[in-house]
């Protein structure tokens, strides 16, 4: 008995054991060799001197989670190690005190993305770092002083669009002993500009804002002292004079800009002392509407303090255009003004305290009642001016202009809401209210813009999510006009069709005194191109790669670029679709490839291709 005993405890024994192994082995099965991973490495040098470089920061994040970064300091050789990250592409980018923060291979916006994986080297990158360049300077006024607080604008060279230019990249502002520094700049061609205002002219607009908000009395003796002391105020040539736009050294346009060339590492003083000069008044006569009337709505406590009483009356509101106006500076910069206004006459604005220079006018209405807001239509017009001294400009229209409307078909929009029963719960308000959701729902919207071919005056109108536009509030001159849509918009005009006017191409010519409706077929920015750059069967890392409409027009949203990444791989999106040329060209970031004549040596060695809707191509480039 004792035997058996022994033999069945040895069996089961062994039984367990093999259960064990086999439920192991099984796991392991299932488990499978672990994820593949791989590595980042090289060394950050000098790009001066090839010295490397101790203590640089590099960073890297997948370019699909810029966020998700990880961080490594160089060694006393200058090399950095990232482990076990999975296959994909990253960012990489460096810094370090005395050099400029930069990307790998970094041009303009663009830069050599680090993909690895499968028989990808990822292992042996040399990073070269720029040293930081610096400018600095001391702004004073026409007495010596320390300007505080003056806007200090710098512009870099750069290819844009194709083409050289000086372009604003960065501003800053003096401190109280009126200095101000740029740094970390990297080797290159700058120019300096300043903005500001005298600071008499700040204290009148600050007492201007005092005595509106705290009047000395309610009599109206003093309420007409009041008046005429901000009257003088406004009409003392003292404090009626602004500062111009003033570039290093002491000239008003970018034209004569001195160019600062900054070698690595250098430092480069621009020193400024402005001047003021009478400031531009601007007569402006704009559109007025018929009187709108508004319901105002109020609550009160009744009689015996628990009851609410309700009253409501109703006024009329004149909706005349809001006039904005915005200073250009240089390529790339725009400032708001804020002028003084002057409401003369129902229809004519006087604006003042504007610096001489290019300014940008805008003249905005809206149509229809603020009793329903939903049906308020937002139009816009905008002339650009270059002033000088006091100028008049009539926004208000002459003749017989021409009612337009229209309607935008897109996927954006959705016409079948215009059919929608509103919920009972959210019926429009009215009044105030009614005004202030109607502005911010036009400002949010996108536009369609019908730009003068004669003037080159601008017309934008607001497009509701139904699709539909409309000018009837600024109605549009007799003439010949450009259909277009913002860049930023990701929509493109396909095609017009109109009643009542005539159509060529995206042109439309508006009769004089007719209603006109037009319907704009829109193509949507949704195609994507991918592909590698390759020179003799091999990937090239950090080439220039230029798709190039067949027929471009004057539309620069049509052209795309990208950079090579370390495999050679580019992708371009989102595109418009339509027939292009694929380039890609070695070495070739400053080429101003705008110039026919620059683009006729490469466009014939370019790969043709046409984007359907919605397209997802791939086709690799030859690169040049």
């Amino acid at each position: 008995m004792r035997y058996w005993a022994t033999m069945t405890s040895v069996v089961l024994r062994g039984v367990a054991l093999f259960g064990f192994f086999l439920a192991a082995s099984v796991s392991h099965l299932r488990a499978g060799p672990p994820p593949a991973s791989y590595r980042i490495a090289g060394i950050v040098v000098d790009s001066v001197t090839g010295q490397s470089l101790e203590g640089a920061e590099v960073t890297i994040a997948p370019v699909t989670a810029l966020d998700d970064a990880q961080t490594f300091l160089t060694s006393a050789s200058g090399r950095f190690l990232f482990a076990n990250l999975p296959a994909g592409k990253y960012r990489l980018m460096a810094s370090r005190r005395g050099y400029a923060t930069q990307a790998f291979h970094q041009h303009e916006g663009y830069w050599i993305s680090i993909a690895v994986g499968p028989g990808l080297d990822s292992e042996h990158i040399r990073f070269p770092l720029a040293p930081s360049s610096v400018i600095t300077g001391v702004v004073i006024d026409e007495w010596g002083d320390a300007l505080r607080d003056a806007k200090v604008l710098l512009f870099q060279q750069s290819m844009f669009d194709g083409s050289r230019t000086l372009r604003n990249i960065n501003q800053t502002t003096t401190d109280d002993q009126g200095r101000y520094r740029f740094a970390h700049l990297q080797s290159g061609t700058y120019a300096v500009a300043v903005y500001a205002r005298p600071w008499y002219t700040q204290a009148q607009g600050q007492y201007d804002v005092f005595t509106s908000e705290h009047p000395l009395t309610t009599s109206s003796e003093n309420n007409t002292m009041d008046g005429a002391l901000q009257h003088n105020f406004a009409e003392n040539p003292l404090f009626d004079v602004v500062y111009p736009v003033t570039f290093f050294p002491s000239v008003t346009s970018l034209s004569e800009a001195a160019r600062l060339s900054l070698a690595p590492g250098a430092t480069e003083t621009a020193d400024f002392q402005l001047r003021a000069v009478p400031s531009v008044h601007l007569r402006v006569r704009v559109p007025v509407g018929p009187p709108t009337p508004v319901t105002v709505t109020s609550e009160a406590p009744g009689s015996e303090g628990n009851a609410q009483e309700t009253s409501s009356g109703t006024s009329e509101m004149e909706l005349s255009a809001d006039v904005a106006l915005t200073l250009k500076i240089g390529e790339g910069y725009t400032d708001q003004l804020d002028p003084i206004r002057n409401e003369i006459a129902p229809g004519l604005i006087e604006l003042s305290g504007i610096p001489p220079g290019e300014i940008n006018l805008t003249a905005a209405s809206m149509q229809g009642s603020i009793l329903n807001p939903d049906a308020i239509s937002y139009a816009a017009r905008a002339k650009t001016l270059n002033v000088s001294g006091d100028t008049e400009v009539d926004l208000s229209s002459h003749g017989d202009p021409a009612s337009v409307s229209g309607v935008v078909l897109s996927s954006q929009f959705h016409p079948a809401l215009a059919n929608a029963e509103q919920p009972s719960g959210d019926q429009p308000s009215t009044g105030r209210a009614a005004l202030i959701r109607a502005m911010e729902a036009a400002s949010s919207s996108v536009t369609i813009t019908f730009r003068s071919l004669k003037t080159s005056d601008s017309y934008d109108a607001a497009i509701s999510p139904e699709g539909k536009f409309s000018f009837t509030g600024s109605p549009l001159p007799v003439g010949s006009y450009e259909v277009e849509f913002p860049v930023q918009s990701g929509l493109r005009v396909l095609s017009l069709e109109a009643t009542g006017a005539t159509i060529s191409g995206h042109t439309i010519e508006i009769p004089a005194g007719q209603p006109v409706n037009i319907v704009v077929h829109a193509a949507e920015a949704n195609c994507t191109l991918s592909g590698f750059a390759l020179k003799n069967g091999k990937p090239v890392a950090g080439a220039m790669v230029l798709l190039v409409p067949q027929d471009p027009g004057h539309d620069m949203s049509l052209y795309h670029r990208d950079q090579s990444d370390s495999d050679g791989s580019f992708t371009m999106s989102p595109l418009f679709p339509g027939r292009y040329i694929l380039l890609a060209i070695e070495n070739g970031w400053d080429l101003e490839w705008a110039d026919p004549k620059i683009m006729f040596q490469y466009l014939p060695a370019g790969q043709p291709l046409e984007l359907k809707p919605g397209a997802s191509l791939t086709l690799n480039a030859k690169v040049q």
